[in-house]
């Protein structure tokens, strides 16, 4: 039976590069062109304040946006995970992020698990719905992880779709969390550097980033199948007997 798959394999490989190296030069040009092309590397005190209006509430209310971001999605995550890492600093601000999104990824689980398909089916197309299912029915755990690890898939899709799988929900919420890391951690570090004024550092690992996700996209396939027979080998030691 042939899948009409999530992340497609065929022709549209040279359209990701093309498309990465056109991300890449923009992201060198911005930086060495100009410190000064987003306000929030002109004014961080004004961003800080806008923050901290929130007085002792300004964590909870970032980790509720992060969190709503992923049910609704209405700002990228990545958006508000490099503004973490801005406001907060490297570390508060990858534990506000990473929880927020931890919390987020669970009401959205919870929501699909128990009310069914046919709400998610008022928030996410049918074509993307059915794409969904078949790469969730091939790679199951694996496929969770690979979405969550590669930038740029929309969360709150995932999870919806996800939570209507027959998946474990503790499980896809383990791999997804741990698929978030890396790509949280260079944002929120990124975010930091620019705040502290190092701009061209903060340029250059998310550069890096971006390379490594590129490679990780063009072997994806592999990664893909690599990971599902862990997963599988796994399950099968648990159910061994006397494991």
């Amino acid at each position: 039976m042939t899948h009409t798959r999530f992340l497609a394999e065929d022709a549209d490989r040279r359209q990701v590069a093309v498309g990465m190296a056109i991300f890449a030069l923009l992201l060198v040009a911005g930086g060495l062109l100009t410190s000064r092309f987003l306000w929030l590397f002109e004014e961080p005190d004004a961003i800080r304040e806008a923050v901290t209006a929130f007085g002792p509430f300004a964590p909870l209310a970032f980790v509720l946006m992060q969190a709503a971001q992923v049910v609704v999605a209405p700002i990228p995550s990545h958006v508000l995970s490099f503004a973490a890492g801005y406001l907060f600093g490297p570390v508060w601000g990858f534990v506000y992020s990473m929880t927020g999104a931890i919390a987020g990824t669970l009401v959205a689980l919870v929501i699909a698990r128990r009310y069914g398909r046919p709400v998610v089916e008022r928030f996410v197309a049918s074509e993307a719905l059915d794409r969904f299912d078949a790469y969730l029915g091939e790679y199951g755990l694996a496929g969770v992880f690979v979405v969550f690890l590669l930038p740029g898939f929309p969360d709150d899709v995932v999870c919806l779709v996800a939570g209507c799988s027959d998946l474990d929900i503790r499980k896809i919420l383990a791999v997804a969390t741990l698929g978030r890391i890396p790509g949280y951690l260079v944002l929120v570090l990124s975010g930091a550097g620019v705040a502290e004024g190092q701009l061209y550092g903060s340029v250059s690992l998310l550069l890096a980033a971006a390379a490594v996700g590129g490679l990780l996209f063009w072997r994806r396939k592999r990664l893909l199948e690599w990971l599902r027979r862990q997963l599988a080998d796994d399950d099968d030691g648990r159910h061994q007997p006397g494991s």
